[in-house]
């Protein structure tokens, strides 16, 4: 391609191919600039100085497609007339509000010096590719709102994001935020962020607002023990969701609403309203329940676990908590005695058959449970916490007994058991014993655990066991 210099007549030299431009610039020079070559351009770098008159003048090159600002300092500008949006004044190091919205610019690189990007800057844009500067401290709401990015990192220096940053970049898989000094996500950062599978949070991170990730790609989420809040709906709707991981944060309504491939929930205790939700896949195993402090309104809604088990840690239960777990044939609550949680008028409305579905409490405490408005409409069944009930019962007709002292485990049954396994509550295996006869004693000594779980078959019958030592 022919190649030759230019003299602007505002004194600026410029480098030109018949597509890219290589100008340096005095504020407000751009347009006398390039004259009659605007309409070619589709490779831009700019060097020097420029302000928001040079700004906006780029905005209206209809063929730019790539954009190279890494050498340009943006100064402020005031003038009489309206420059852009009908503003008169732009401040210093500052990308102005919608700048660059709806435009056809595909890939840019930021000024070092850039310290702000106003809202809405690349927002609707064609924005592929961008690059940061190692000085942006503040990127306002809808900045990148449903641009072509595929992948993001943020500089150290970034300190403040606004609200749907990237909200609706459907290209987006990557984003990079470790480095940055963020203490919140706010509202709808990634929503509907569909392709997003890898992010790595602010190290500071404290809030994940509402929707923040709400429909996101995300297959696993893991938070930082610093989180100490994730507003409404912040991760809900992600059909890839598998696994949520926290350190207790308050889930607010509908944290994790209406995820369907989630299986996996660990470190929560608060669950606000709607907050475990929707999710069909997520059995809730007894590890997990018995850590809730707090279930809010419908907190547990249409969730297929089978069996509930709660200790003394719960102390509030929410209005139709378990609506629609239909699946549900048991809660044991045989450790909280007597201490009967704060519970909502209506709280287990929802509920199928409750009266058929059985409540397991500590005998001793039987009639405190029967005289309660809510609760009272279970079946109830006294025990003790020294030989709890059976807890599973998948093939009927084998007497099988269980009971455990100090370290040994003793099983007996009405025909020769051809199997034994003992785990801890989260899962692990303690034992596994194939005896082969109608009783077997298990040494556990060495066995921290004051719970455990027991699993006995026979030909004729399986049943498992949820057991405490006693001395």
């Amino acid at each position: 391609m022919k190649k030759y210099l230019i003299i602007a007549i505002a004194g600026l030299l410029l480098s030109v191919t018949s597509e890219a431009y290589a100008l340096e610039i005095t504020p407000g020079g751009l347009q006398q600039a390039l004259a009659s070559e605007a309409a070619t351009i589709v490779d831009l770098t700019l060097t020097g100085k420029g302000d928001a008159r040079d700004l906006q003048y780029i905005s209206t090159l209809p063929a730019l497609r790539t954009l190279d600002m890494s050498g340009l300092q943006i100064v402020e500008t005031k003038s009489d007339k309206a420059i852009h949006l009908s503003r008169h004044h732009f401040p210093a190091n500052t990308l102005p509000a919608y700048i660059f919205s709806l435009s056809k610019l595909e890939k840019v690189v930021m000024p070092s010096t850039l310290t702000k990007i106003e809202e809405g800057a690349f927002a609707s844009s064609n924005l592929n590719t961008v690059t940061f500067g190692a000085s942006v401290k503040t990127i306002g709401s809808w900045a990148f709102y449903k641009t072509k990015l595929s992948s993001v990192v943020l500089p150290a220096s970034t300190d403040s994001m606004g609200t749907g940053v990237f909200a609706d970049c459907a290209n987006l898989s990557n984003a990079g935020l470790s480095a940055t000094q963020v203490t919140e996500l706010l509202a709808k950062t990634f929503r509907g962020c569909t392709a997003l599978k890898t992010i790595t949070f602010p190290a500071k991170m404290t809030t994940l607002g509402a929707e923040c990730l709400l429909g996101s790609g995300l297959e696993l989420v893991s938070l930082n023990p610093s989180v100490n809040r994730i507003g409404a709906y912040a991760l809900s709707s992600m059909p890839s969701l598998k696994s949520f991981s926290a350190s207790d944060p308050m889930m607010e309504e509908g944290a994790l609403y209406g995820n369907s491939a989630l299986t996996s929930v660990s470190g929560q205790k608060r669950i606000g309203d709607l907050a475990l939700a929707g999710n069909t896949a997520l059995m809730l195993d007894s590890a997990t329940t018995s850590q809730f402090t707090t279930l809010g309104a419908y907190a547990l809604a249409n969730n297929p676990t089978v069996r509930l088990f709660f200790n003394q840690n719960l102390k509030e239960v929410g209005e139709h908590v378990a609506d629609g777990m239909d699946n549900l044939v048991s809660i044991k609550a045989i450790e909280l005695e007597g201490n009967i949680p704060n519970t909502a008028d209506h709280a287990f409305d929802g509920i199928n058959g409750i009266s058929g579905k059985r409540l397991w409490v500590h005998e001793d405490h039987l009639q405190s449970w029967a005289n309660h408005p809510e609760w009272s409409r279970f079946e109830l069944k006294g025990s003790t916490l020294g030989t709890d009930p059976i807890i599973s019962d998948e093939i009927a007709g084998a007497d099988i007994k269980c009971f455990w002292q100090n370290d040994l485990l003793t099983v007996s049954a009405s025909e020769n058991l051809t199997g034994v396994s003992v785990y801890s509550t989260n899962g692990a295996i303690l034992a596994i014993s194939t005896p082969q006869t109608t009783e077997a004693t298990i040494d556990l000594n060495g066995v921290a655990d004051n719970i455990i779980v027991v699993r006995a078959s026979t030909a004729s019958g399986a049943k498992t066991f949820k057991l405490r030592r006693t001395n």
